[in-house]
């Protein structure tokens, strides 16, 4: 069984910005700043005897013809329409597809106009459960965890499935989520609760200490 993972292009990603182009990223010869680690944290998530493959599309084209049984699409709402042009071609070849993300969670009905399923809500808790519903020919059409993820003993994000040359760094560390903030323009407080959710220290250190 082969997953592929796959992070649309972002129109507002710093690669575009001209001034940034012309310098940090053509003089490290980078095509942007950080990979995305949720892929990595899903595909660390994914049971072993699973081929995964991640695609970040602010990097690397699609291939829309690669021999995958399920794909999981990611989206931002800047992000959204490239998405759903993704999650169709893929749906077109008769390839299910799965979206998460803090778009589909505020708008799952308007996700599930372009895919088979969609998971509220934080992926981790509930990704397995996606798994082995597709293995078994039940995919629901909406998954929620209900909570939000515990971020104590968190796999190793795989990113062994990222190409380094790609980016500035792959050594980004995520040590927190949520924010006790409510500004008016941010949904990560509804996405990521209304605290800080601090990963235990020595999680953190022991993730930094499998880093180059």
């Amino acid at each position: 069984m082969r997953i592929e993972l796959i992070n649309p292009n972002n129109p507002i990603n710093a690669a575009n910005v001209p001034f940034l182009q012309k310098g940090l990223f053509n003089s490290l010869k980078a095509k942007v700043y950080s990979p995305p680690l949720n892929l990595c944290m899903i595909a660390a998530y994914t049971p072993d005897d699973i081929e995964v493959s991640t695609t970040d599309e602010c990097v690397n084209s699609i291939d829309f013809d690669k021999k995958v049984d399920l794909v999981g699409i990611t989206c931002l709402t800047t992000t959204s329409p490239r998405a759903y042009e993704i999650a169709d071609a893929f749906r077109e070849r008769g390839v299910k597809v799965v979206m998460g993300g803090i778009h589909v969670s505020s708008l799952p009905d308007e996700a599930l106009q372009h895919c088979d399923s969609v998971v509220i809500d934080e992926t981790e808790g509930i990704w397995d459960q996606v798994v082995q519903d597709f293995r078994c020919g039940r995919l629901k059409r909406r998954y929620r965890n209900g909570n939000f993820v515990d971020l104590r003993g968190l796999p190793l994000p795989r990113r062994d499935l990222l190409n380094p040359g790609d980016y500035v760094t792959i050594n980004t560390v995520k040590t927190t989520r949520g924010c006790p903030f409510n500004c008016s323009f941010c949904s990560v407080k509804l996405f990521n609760g209304g605290t800080y959710r601090s990963r235990p220290i020595e999680d953190v250190v022991e993730e930094i200490k499998n880093l180059p």
